[in-house]
């Protein structure tokens, strides 16, 4: 940052969300220490803006990769009240790398070899002091650490010093997989380093007493998916990194799951504005071309500035509230976006990066890029000024607790489905981030494509039974084939309210399928948490279906309630196996509402904390599906921006229907 000329493209940090990820973090990790990883410029969220908060919170254990990571960090410590009191970690050096200023301030140092060690000894003997080791050992991940028997061998050579110039006071791991739950490698990972921790044990009780700390061995293996998650990985410290600038290091488990709010805003400006007329070329190698005649805003960053140059012609910004897309390849210091009809000016704001309401996600960008949240934060560049801001005053924030959290106002997603295919694409989408236990109330006026919707979200489940409109089955069940859920699809169209729903004891369902609530705004609230899903065809319609809504067509209210459970093809339907609209022969039959091609309109409004939080992730894999189908055609990669099949706006919108690392 320089004081005359501060940059366009700023970074913001919110020093209220870091000390709410202090606290969500604590919540979860209980009585073990926990250690904030800021190596990479704190994740590229910057050490000056980070450091202060996080300290304040009461963390006292800070780790980096490298000595002159530790070096700025113990400069930033210094100027700080309690800073004095922090410990600072470093793992990664080699033998050009002098250990005597990491002691003379003492850091404390992982060693990954018998080399290493050594040089601790050697450079605690030059400066006069006593070195802090933790001894890291390779439990499975294959890089730096020693092997179990290299680690046996190193102590029994060991065992004949009686020089106590060092201390081992830590042993150390990480993890390969633990952002995968219950993945096998983490328990041989934790066997292993149990094992290994029984060996150094009794090294330092017996001929390795000289070694010994007076403060005991603190053990360390779990990095953020290690410290959050349920695998019950071994060490009395944490290490947490992505997790402590609000990240989800999970792909099934969003951040406001956890408790987290992203920390880093990335903020620019409209440079210029101007109208092009069809045909237009956009940026470097004119790989997009407009349609019609629309609008270029010109945005200050590039891929200098560490907005991934992989994710051209698929990522989006917000400006006034509007999600719209970025347009041909994002240049070193600049990117152009299609602002069609939107009333953006020059020198209006630009989020690039927000939390997936304010603008999009580390997650979304990931998607784009192909690539990790943990990289887009961290790959900011030095350029981007960082600015530490107190959080805007946000009733709706999550309190950062296992207990549960604040209800937010309802988040809702338009989309524009041009057809057929594309309503495929969205309901596949919809099934990739669907879970059991999941409920979606589905609405919308008579022939928009509800049942067809439905039908390919089962294709995507993989469940059994033809799905079909449910006229004379209240509610059906179609178990799953494999271990994914179930699906339950049920028709409220002809029930008299939320008694007659509750009738259905749907409940005995939930925990195990997906339920697909047909004409259940106004009813199925009853079953907690839903995404509400809401098609329409055009204007008239989407007046016709507010009618039903509101009363105006008649219910009957006499009809049996009752569950029919799939196996064998209820009377007129196809038999199992056939499925989804599909015929006997395999092709589709005509769809039961809406077999049109035309355009759909999808209203998705989110209600309760998961649903907020997997709206982000909805939307990550509509752009990819959108741009994998646009990929498969060469010229219409060079006509239009891959998602204007799927075009969406994402807005935070209250409702006024009362129904509606870390590691080393």
């Amino acid at each position: 940052m320089h004081a005359e000329a501060p940059s366009t493209l700023r970074a913001q940090i919110d020093a209220d969300a870091l000390a709410q990820n202090v606290a969500a973090i604590r919540a979860r990790i209980g009585e073990r220490t926990l250690m904030a990883i800021v190596k990479g410029d704190a994740y590229g969220h910057g050490l000056a803006q980070v450091v202060p908060t996080v300290l304040a919170a009461g963390v006292r254990r800070f780790g980096v990769a490298t000595l002159a990571e530790a070096l700025d960090l113990h400069e930033h410590l210094s100027r700080l009240p309690c800073g004095d009191e922090a410990t600072v970690l470093f793992w990664l050096h080699d033998d050009t790398t002098d250990l005597g200023p990491a002691l003379a301030r003492g850091f404390e140092v992982g060693v990954s070899t018998a080399d290493g060690f050594a040089r601790a000894r050697d450079a605690a003997r030059r400066t006069g002091t006593t070195g802090r080791v933790h001894l890291k050992v390779d439990t499975g991940l294959g890089r730096g650490g020693f092997t179990p028997a290299q680690l046996r061998e190193f102590l029994g050579e060991l065992g004949d010093s009686d020089a106590a110039d060092v201390q081992i006071v830590g042993l150390m791991s990480h993890l390969a997989n633990a952002d995968l739950p219950g993945d096998p490698a983490t328990h041989q990972q934790k066997d292993v380093f149990a094992a290994v921790h029984g060996v150094l044990a009794d090294f330092l009780a017996g001929p390795g007493r000289p070694f010994a700390a007076p403060g005991g061995l603190m053990t360390h293996t779990a990095n953020s998916p290690g410290a959050l998650g349920d695998d019950d990985v071994p060490g009395d410290t944490v290490r947490v990194g992505l997790s402590l600038y609000g990240l989800s290091p999970f792909e099934q488990t969003s951040a406001q799951d956890l408790g987290l709010r992203p920390a880093m805003s990335l903020v620019s400006r409209v440079l210029t504005v101007k109208d092009v007329p069809a045909g237009q070329g956009a940026s470097y190698g004119l790989t997009y071309r407009t349609e019609k005649p629309t609008r270029f805003a010109l945005v200050a960053g590039g891929y200098a500035d560490g907005i991934p140059r992989p994710a051209s012609g698929r990522a989006e910004v917000t400006i006034r509230g509007r999600r719209l897309p970025v347009v041909g390849r994002i240049a070193m210091d600049q990117m152009i976006v299609d602002a069609g009809d939107a009333p953006v000016q020059t020198g209006d704001a630009v989020t690039v990066l927000g939390d997936g309401v304010t603008g999009p996600s580390a997650e979304e960008w990931g998607e784009w890029a192909g690539t990790i949240n943990y990289e887009i934060v961290t790959r900011i560049g030095p350029r981007v000024d960082r600015v530490a801001i107190p959080a805007p005053s946000r009733e709706d924030t999550p309190v950062p607790s296992r207990e549960g959290s604040r209800e937010r106002e309802p988040l809702s997603v338009t989309l524009t489905i041009p057809g057929r295919a594309a309503m495929a694409d969205f309901a596949e989408a919809v099934g990739r981030v669907v879970r059991a236990g999941d409920v979606l109330v589905l609405t919308g006026n008579l022939g928009a494509g509800k049942t067809t919707f439905t039908q390919f979200l089962a294709r995507s489940l993989d469940v059994r039974g033809r799905v079909s409109s449910p006229t004379f089955v209240i509610a059906r069940e179609h178990p799953p084939r494999g271990s994914g859920p179930g699906l339950i699809h049920a028709d409220a169209y002809r029930l008299g309210g939320a008694d007659e729903f509750d009738d259905l004891g749907l409940d005995a369902w939930l925990d195990e399928s997906v339920t697909v609530v047909e004409w259940g705004r106004g009813m199925a609230e009853t079953l907690g948490d839903h995404l509400d899903v809401e098609i329409l065809r055009d204007a008239e319609a989407a007046r016709d279906a507010d009618a039903v809504r509101d009363g105006a067509t008649p219910r009957v209210a006499d009809t049996t309630c009752r569950m029919e459970h799939e196996g064998e093809a209820p009377e007129g339907g196809a038999a199992d196996g056939a499925g989804y609209g599909y015929g006997s022969g395999g092709h589709d039959e005509p769809d039961e509402d809406g077999s049109d091609d035309e355009f759909r309109t999808v209203i998705l409004t989110a209600h309760g904390e998961a649903w907020t939080g997997r709206l982000t992730k909805l939307r990550a894999h509509l752009s990819a599906r959108a741009d994998s189908s646009a990929t498969d055609d060469s010229s219409s990669d060079r006509t239009s921006h891959p998602n204007s099949d799927l075009r969406s706006d994402l807005t935070s919108t209250p409702t006024s229907d009362p129904s509606t690392e870390e590691a080393p």
